[in-house]
């Protein structure tokens, strides 16, 4: 057999901010680059007459193509990695070749200041995060309050202050937080070892009169809840005077156990960013929303599967947790119940089991029968509450029908009455347009539908001041939706590659920031999107609300895009630009993608992909896509 023959090949590549002990390193999918194992990857050096280039040498296969990445590692531990849309490619042809790969985390052929950087996910310990804002009802405002403050001072409530955080552990070392500042918030996060005790400190400091005041923060503060909102006394250090307060939301991210992987696909886009003629155009809830006039159920089987008949190359669906722990297809909160000899009343999703969410449409009735049911509902509703109270045994422990429907807003409520007994009815004469099917959970979504179907999976958490109002405080943690999001589609990905499968291509979204966060860094698989809009609540936080501070908010994150309204694109072209610039990538949503010029407009102007609702027509562009 003849020898194959070899290259030497000097891989070059230029990275400026290493950190004392980082080191970077190339694996790949060579033998000779690890096949892919970060544990096996080859070191490159630099020197004083080097720097910032690092570099190596390597024998490799001529007329072999090679993928590969760099990744900086420190103490043998992976840190960060190369996301890029694509993995570097090399085909050694000479005895000797040099590769000059530029800057690490960036593509030559690719026009962005963005690096394509993704730091490691949790894995032995929990990361703090905290964000400084007020709280104020279900908004937000300025974190800082200023009183007493001495003369000298002469500062008013309005300036601009330097905050910075850090934290004391037992051996009394300062460890400064990582911080950011976004659309005036700001904004700070590290990885700490719950074995250890700490503390954490606030600085407030003025821009020319200096330190302001300190607050301090116990371990104990944070682990009562794990989440939720603190208000800390500034305190000047020299008098030991309070002198005002600071406010911020905090949350506790615990690490979720990921499977066996290598880094081939970690950190890779779901479609190439440079790949504009295969824009991916995205089924709304399945076969379209029904507030569209989709005749077919949204966010049901049914709907699924007539939109991937149809050809839909992706659906977008939401998701929610159920009282048991279960992941359910559901796009509101509440869903609405009729039962014999009762009111028309919304039920809580989280406060349901999965079995009794799922068997929600199986006691839907007959219209007939609905009408003749609804004729008595109210002089047999108290006679027969005990009724819906025995069908939702685990939703209302302890409880009767009308202390349940009795309660005030404000109070931990898992059913509420419908706003008036005239919107439920032409709600039910308007769900009796629609051919209707069974609701489901995540992981039959998942084996029901070919795996040639991708999925744009919306993880919801309440947000808005309706909802936040109308949802009991009890509500699961983010940790715990985003774990058993995860859970679910760890599962469904590893029987897939069980079975020999091809993988789904999946990838989140969530208009809560703080779920997009997490969804980030338990795991660096999947891609996740920012959803923003003009169906954001005002006032509820400005990294929604605001289109420039979601782009920043995505891209302090790595995240790979910005689901943003149509409507904001369709007025400002240079938006997908600066979209782009930032590194992300950008899919639309809205009423406006329901007018087929406009699906076809943002095609031109290259927007990544888009969010409809009219599938068939969709459809109808997705075969033609080569000649538009």
């Amino acid at each position: 057999m003849d020898e194959i023959e070899k290259s030497k090949v000097e891989f070059i590549i230029e990275k400026k901010d290493t950190k004392l002990g980082e080191v970077i390193c190339i694996v790949g999918d060579a033998p000779e680059l690890g096949e892919w194992d970060p544990n096996k990857a080859v070191l490159l050096t630099t020197a004083t007459e080097d720097f910032p280039k690092w570099k190596t040498k390597i024998l490799l296969n001529r007329n072999t193509l090679i993928e590969y990445k760099y990744i900086i590692k420190s103490n043998e531990k992976l840190l960060k990695w190369e996301s890029l849309p694509e993995n570097r490619k090399i085909l050694p042809t000479k005895a000797k070749e040099t590769i000059n790969d530029g800057t690490f985390g960036k593509l030559l052929d690719i026009p962005t200041e963005k690096q394509f950087v993704m730091e490691t996910w949790l894995q032995d310990k929990n990361l703090i995060w905290i964000r400084l804002q007020k709280k104020e009802g279900f908004g937000y405002s300025q974190p800082i309050t200023l009183f007493h403050l001495p003369k000298s001072f002469d500062i008013t409530q309005d300036e601009e202050y330097e905050i910075k955080c850090y934290f004391k552990n037992e051996k009394f070392q300062d460890v400064d937080l990582e911080s950011k500042k976004i659309a005036g918030i700001f904004l700070f996060s590290t990885e700490i070892d719950l074995d250890q005790s700490f503390h954490f400190y606030f600085s407030v400091i003025h821009k020319t009169k200096g330190l302001i005041g300190t607050a301090t923060i116990t371990l104990g503060q944070l682990f009562d809840h794990k989440s939720g909102y603190l208000t800390q006394c500034l305190i000047d250090p020299a008098t030991l005077v309070p002198v005002g307060e600071i406010s911020f939301c905090f949350m506790l991210i615990d690490p979720v156990k990921i499977p066996k992987h290598d880094l081939s696909q970690v950190g890779r886009n779901v479609w190439k960013l440079s790949e504009t003629k295969d824009q991916p155009l995205i089924g709304h809830r399945g076969f379209g929303s029904n507030k569209s006039q989709s005749r077919i159920q949204e966010n049901t089987l049914l709907s699924f599967q007539v939109a991937a008949k149809k050809g839909i190359k992706f659906i977008e669906f939401d998701v929610q947790i159920t009282r048991d722990g279960k992941i359910v297809v559901a796009h509101d909160f509440y869903i609405p119940v009729l039962m014999k000899h009762c009111s028309p009343f919304n039920v809580l999703i989280s406060q349901l089991t999965e079995d009794e969410f799922v068997g929600l449409n199986k006691q839907k009735k007959t219209r007939k029968k609905k009408k003749e049911e609804n004729q008595n509902s109210n002089q047999n509703s108290n006679q027969n509450s005990n009724q819906i109270i025995s069908h939702f045994p685990n939703a209302f422990p302890n409880q009767t029908l009308n202390q349940i429907l009795n309660q005030s807003p404000n109070q931990d409520s898992t059913l509420r009455k419908s706003k008036t007994m005239t919107q439920m009815v032409f709600r039910e004469k308007k769900e009796n347009a629609v051919l209707k099917d069974s609701y489901i959970n995540l992981s039959e979504v998942f084996r029901s539908l070919d795996s040639g179907v991708g999925f744009n999976i919306e993880v919801k958490y309440p947000q808005s001041s309706e909802e936040l109002a109308n949802i009991p405080a009890k509500y699961p943690t983010r940790n715990k939706v985003v774990n058993k999001v995860l859970k679910v589609v760890f599962k469904e990905t590893q029987r897939s590659i069980q079975k020999k499968l091809p993988i789904r291509k999946v990838f989140f979204s969530s208009f809560d920031p703080e779920i997009c966060l997490l969804l980030t860094v338990k795991q660096p698989f999947i891609p996740v999107f920012f959803l923003t809009g003009d169906s954001v609540e005002k006032g509820t936080n400005p990294l929604t609300e605001s289109l420039n501070g979601a782009i920043q908010f995505a891209s302090s994150l790595s995240l790979t895009g910005i689901v943003g309204n149509s409507t904001q694109i369709l007025e400002d072209w240079s938006v997908v630009k600066t979209i782009h610039d930032a590194g992300l990538m950008l899919l639309t949503w809205g009423e406006d993608n329901n007018k087929l010029e406009n699906v076809l407009a943002q095609h031109k102007y290259h927007v990544d992909g888009v969010i409809g609702d009219k599938v068939s027509g969709l459809c109808l562009i997705q075969k033609n896509e080569k000649q538009i």
